[in-house]
């Protein structure tokens, strides 16, 4: 593989990970047994060092807005309350 002239081509945190790596963590993270949490964001912080890529995809799904929330947001904008 060459390297590119791109330099975000080339950063560690962006390069596709390791088939083995990824399948270990995945198997690791879920032959953990449950936690009761109250912060599902606080958790994945406390532990994104343990796992890396899931901490980044889980990060990107619960950020996601609550559609509720959402729609609440644009009633009140259009109604001026």
């Amino acid at each position: 593989m060459s390297e590119s002239k791109n330099i975000f081509d080339n950063l560690p945190s962006l390069q596709a990970p390791k088939r083995a790596e990824l399948h270990g963590k995945l198997d690791n993270f879920l032959s953990t047994d449950p936690e009761h949490i109250t912060d599902a964001l606080a958790w994945w912080y406390t532990h994104k060092d343990e796992y890396l890529r899931l901490h980044q995809m889980a990060l990107d799904y619960l950020s996601i807005p609550d559609k509720l929330e959402y729609k609440l947001e644009i009633f009140l904008t259009v109604n001026h309350f």
